[in-house]
């Protein structure tokens, strides 16, 4: 999965940020347009959009801006962001691909309800303990801001809810205590068939949540999902013939892209090849450096692998009067952080030949190919 910052103008030509992820193909099927409360959730928004994206939709996230404290909600403006919502939708339109689903949570679910109407494209609204009873949410609250939230109630009439035509789920956690699944069951029972009511009883309902929306995309939308299940292998790599060559790595739950530089032909969106050989080796050596230092109980904090690689001429061998041949050479730089004694730098350094990726890089490999029928 790939993620960026976007801006996209909204109304009066400003600009507002959203946060984009992509499939590591780069070429989403459709969106899914995220409305979340806090902005300081990215991780919770990675947490969303990654079993998305594994199915070939991308995501497309934007906040409130500001409300990081339950007080601030009576300065919350929900139809200016269903406005967003709306402008959101039409930058995705127009520069990658169309919604599908628009997924609102907590108070931003509201301005998803609100903004619903009016996307063409929106298959489906999904909710996350969205709530009708402000009150129950600022209950220790002043009451001035009790004051001004009954008011902003009256902004978000149940009616807009039978203007809903498409599938309206309704989420909740049953235990979250400052919105109460009384909420939820006010708006099932005003919105339009077909609707449905899912109350959460896990200790983790936002993956229960996401669970749901991803199966509920596997059934109704075109993905891109793609299954390896005739190979068992550890590492899959999947190239399209469009892609030039950015190329698709599974490592296990792990995906990343490996690509070219563009001076080669390719994009330069991943590490080359030679990069990812590269990187392995410096990870186990700073893997196996570490392991045998907490061992040893020595002081050392921090050790970094700086590695090159270069295809050299050989100078002195069986075969050097061939004028190509050449050896694989990786130079590998190592700086150590810590209070270390000469003894033990001399003993880590020696320790790093021990990596299990340098023994088999040096070791005489065997690669065995067969094709899958």
């Amino acid at each position: 999965m790939k993620s960026e910052i976007q801006k996209f103008i909204v109304e009066n030509a400003n600009t507002k940020e959203g946060v984009l992820f992509l499939p590591t193909s780069g070429k989403p099927k459709s969106f899914v347009l995220v409305v979340d409360n806090f902005e300081e959730r990215k991780s919770t928004l990675s947490e969303i959009a990654k079993p998305i994206t594994q199915l070939g939709i991308g995501v497309f996230a934007i906040t409130f801006s500001g409300e990081k404290k339950v007080a601030d909600l009576n300065l919350l403006d929900f139809h200016a962001l269903a406005s967003e919502i709306e402008y959101a939708s039409r930058f995705l339109a127009e520069n990658h691909m169309p919604i599908s689903v628009v997924f609102g949570h907590s108070f931003a679910g509201i301005s998803a309800l609100l903004a619903t109407p009016d996307l063409e494209t929106a298959k489906a609204v999904f909710t996350l303990n969205t709530p009708r009873f402000f009150p129950d949410v600022v209950s220790q609250e002043t009451d001035e801001i009790l004051e001004n939230l009954e008011k902003k109630a009256a902004l978000f009439p149940l009616e807009i809810l039978q203007k809903i035509e498409i599938p309206h789920h309704i989420l909740h956690d049953k235990n979250y205590k400052k919105i109460t699944c009384r909420n939820a069951e006010i708006l099932f029972e005003q919105a339009t068939e077909p609707k449905r009511l899912k109350i959460h009883e896990s200790e983790n309902a936002l993956k229960e949540s996401v669970n749901y929306l991803t199966n509920w995309i596997k059934e109704n939308l075109e993905t891109s999902e793609e299954k390896n299940d005739e190979s068992l292998a550890d590492i899959v790599a999947t190239l399209k013939k469009e892609d030039g060559f950015t190329t698709k790595i599974k490592a296990g739950e792990h995906e990343f892209l490996a690509d070219e530089p563009k001076s080669m032909g390719g994009k330069d969106q991943g590490p080359t090849p030679y990069d990812l050989l590269s990187a392995g080796l410096s990870a186990c050596t700073v893997m196996t450096i570490q392991m045998y230092a907490k061992r040893k109980k020595m002081s050392l904090d921090t050790v970094e692998v700086h590695t090159t690689y270069s295809n050299d001429h050989l100078e002195d061998c069986e075969n050097c009067e061939e004028e190509e041949a050449k050896i694989d050479v990786f130079t590998r730089k190592i700086k150590f952080s810590g209070d270390l004694s000469e003894t033990e730098i001399k003993k880590l350094l020696q320790i790093a030949d021990k990596c299990p990726v340098h023994k088999t890089l040096i070791t005489k490999t065997d690669i065995k190919t067969e094709l899958i029928n």
